[in-house]
């Protein structure tokens, strides 16, 4: 009735439509249909504050909570060209943990994949996870000048940046724009050192490191036209080749300054 609160204790048709000027309730389920294009369902708020509003709230009032209720789920149904209706996707919300004062969720996004439901996105308390079901599924960024400024092959295992061509036995690629070095290591302060390191695949044997420090002193190794070069500057800020290996030698001080060479026996 006008002017008072409606309750509808069974499933309701609306045949013109249903306008509400103030919160609702229903007992059992709505079926909004439409014939056209137009909104099933509009939710306006005409408060002139600045928060929230309008509000979609999904609440699941249970009388015995627990870890790991699903809170609600927001599906997309379509046809197969059989006719056969479809979930090709839906987004919910899980309670991963319900203890007061710690309470945890978790955020998903499923779609179909070769008519299997899969896992697209998955935010926890303690991780995001894109494609955590472990399928053959791609993951690019693109920026403003580069469609794959960052590339993920799900099948080949490979990270990349700047490409998306597969370069065999390599897990990271890197490509440089032009005229730009493809990796840059910067230090987080004037006196500090960027380091690239190289290690054992039991990630605790370094087999050797590039650094530089920018400095009163500057270290560097470098590769010159098949040539491996190891620098440092001397008191003046001079850089100073002190050893070097090429196709046919092994090459100390070859700037020819005054350093000393020593050998130490036992």
């Amino acid at each position: 009735a006008d002017g008072g609160a409606v309750t509808f204790p069974i499933a309701s048709v609306f045949t013109g439509g249903f306008a509400s000027n103030a919160a609702s309730t229903f007992t059992s389920g709505v079926t909004v249909t439409t014939a056209d294009n137009s909104a099933q369902l509009n939710l306006t708020s005409t408060d002139t504050d600045a928060n929230v509003g309008p509000r979609l709230a999904l609440q699941r009032n249970s009388s015995g909570p627990a870890d790991n209720d699903v809170l609600g789920r927001i599906e997309w149904y379509g046809e197969d060209d059989s006719s056969n209706a479809v979930e090709f996707a839906h987004i919910g919300v899980t309670a991963l943990d319900i203890t007061t004062g710690t309470t945890d969720a978790s955020f998903y996004i499923n779609t179909k994949v070769n008519n299997n439901t899969r896992n697209r996105l998955n935010m926890t308390a303690t991780e995001t996870v894109f494609n955590d079901e472990s399928d053959d599924l791609d993951f690019r960024v693109e920026s403003n000048g580069n469609a794959n400024m960052l590339f993920v092959d799900g099948g080949e295992d490979q990270v990349r940046i700047g490409t998306s061509t597969d370069i065999p036995d390599n897990a990271f690629v890197v490509q440089s724009t032009s005229g730009a070095g493809a990796i840059a290591i910067k230090g987080r302060s004037s006196d500090d050192i960027g380091s690239l390191a190289f290690y054992e695949n039991d990630a605790t044997t370094q087999l050797g490191n590039l650094q530089a420090r920018v400095g009163s002193m500057r270290h560097r190794m470098l590769s010159n036209g098949g040539t491996m070069m190891f620098e440092n500057n001397d008191s003046g800020g001079t850089l100073h080749t002190r050893f070097q290996l090429g196709a046919t030698e092994a090459l100390f001080n070859d700037n020819g300054s005054d350093y000393d060479f020593r050998v130490e026996s036992d």
